[in-house]
């Protein structure tokens, strides 16, 4: 997951970071809040960041798609989907 940190961009909801401050811990910056997230992997091989701190602990997942090169997580509320790319 290391090669997903960095910073990302939604036209809809403007800028997040993601970096890694410990093995298999992550933080998700979005500037307005943040909260530490750890790595999900289904069953069949989708990876998401779950969101681990209150009071979005197991609500908020980022879904991890796009490439290796230009990675994007992706976030659904209800039935609207937001797509943070790296920048």
């Amino acid at each position: 997951m290391r090669t997903l940190t960095g910073r990302y961009r939604c036209p809809e909801l403007g800028s997040m970071t993601f970096s890694e401050t410990s093995p298999d811990r992550f933080l998700i910056d979005v500037e307005a809040w943040s909260s530490h997230a750890v790595v999900w992997t289904d069953r069949d091989g989708t990876r998401s960041l779950m969101l681990s701190d209150a009071p979005y602990a197991g609500l908020i997942q980022f879904l991890v798609t796009g490439t290796t090169a230009r990675p994007s997580l992706q976030l659904e509320v209800g039935q609207v989907r937001y797509r943070f790319v790296r920048e």
